[in-house]
């Protein structure tokens, strides 16, 4: 008997989100980038507003990336809309950025195909919900239906989910079910059908001592992070 999966969600159509994910299909290497941005201004706060615009026309203007100018006043015209919203849209559009780029890059892992995306799906097996939760992870790429060969949970800042150095126990409630339902999912899956890849997606540029937390303190091994260059370029192995 195979898996059930059915996806409860489409992924974003807001007019800022399609406009930088066009942006990042016609030219893969602008979200590194633009994932360098949102990393460093986490918040769009009005005190900060010059520097930031500021930091925004520096980053786009870097050599490396050689964009042609009208393409650096276009991206810097959305990003600077994306940062004149209000704190909860721009949380919103910023996640959602991050969100459709994994989707239409994933997986995340090196080698692996991908046959069919769910998108924050239910899985079922023998009428049971794999991993006893509520909960869903953001996506699910399938090989075959004996097989969801990768889960991806998108985070742009992963410190606010899995701190530096905070114990398991002092994380918030809603992180700890995350991780919780990840865990059930994986043994569940490995037990009964294959071992699946486990993933947070985020922008952060240096993520070493959150993924060292999540794994020598809070001893999930097989749960890994992906930031935008792994995403873009497929160097996570």
């Amino acid at each position: 008997m195979s898996l059930v999966i059915n996806s409860t969600k489409n992924i974003s159509q807001r007019q800022l989100v399609v406009e930088i994910v066009d942006k990042v299909k016609a030219n893969p290497k602008v979200f590194k980038y633009i994932a360098r941005i949102f990393s460093t201004y986490k918040k769009n706060s009005e005190k900060l507003k010059t520097e930031i615009y500021q930091y925004i026309d520096k980053v786009l203007e870097s050599p490396r990336l050689n964009l042609d100018s009208e393409l650096i006043i276009q991206l810097s015209g959305i990003i600077k809309e994306i940062y004149e919203l209000d704190l909860n849209k721009f949380n919103q559009i910023r996640g959602e950025i991050l969100e459709n780029v994994v989707y239409l890059y994933g997986p995340v892992s090196y080698g692996l195909k991908r046959n069919i995306v769910y998108i924050e799906p239910v899985v079922e097996d023998k009428g049971m919900i794999v991993g006893e939760s509520d909960v869903k992870c953001d996506f699910v790429f399938l090989y075959s239906k004996s097989c969801p060969i990768e889960f991806v949970e998108c985070k742009a800042d992963i410190g606010n989910v899995i701190p530096k150095d905070y114990p398991f126990e002092k994380a918030k409630p809603s992180h700890r079910n995350k991780v919780i339902y990840l865990d059930n999912v994986y043994k569940y899956l490995k037990e009964n059908y294959c071992v699946p890849k486990i993933y947070f997606a985020c922008y952060n540029l240096n993520y070493q001592r959150e993924l060292n937390n999540l794994q020598g303190n809070w001893g999930y091994t097989y749960m890994n992070f992906v930031n935008a260059e792994e995403i873009i370029e497929g160097k996570y192995t």
